[in-house]
Order: structure tokens, then sequence, then C-alpha cells
């Protein structure tokens, strides 16, 4: 199997796992319709990563 159809598998799994907390979903729909954002390297550095 291709590691590219494993990944796209395994990510419509989570995010079927998570639509289904009514929380998650809203959260994620928020989150689709985001404008802005923070780079990631700048997401690492306020985490401590």
């Amino acid at each position: 199997m291709p590691i590219e159809l494993w990944q796209q598998i395994v990510s419509e799994q989570e995010t079927a796992y998570l639509l289904k907390s009514e929380t998650m979903k809203q959260r994620l729909l928020a989150a689709k319709g985001r404008k802005e954002g923070i780079e990631f390297g700048t997401a690492c550095e306020k985490l401590g990563v």
C-alpha cells in the first residue's frame, strides 16, 4: 500500500473520530474558517518544542 494512501486513510479516520464530538466539530469548523494564523516555527517556540 502506498504511504500516501495510508496517510489519507488515517487522516479520514481521525477526522471522523473528532466529528463524533459536537464540541470538536464546532472547533474544527471554526478553525477551518479562520483566515489568520501563526507560523509553525512561532507555534513551536510558544509551546516550547
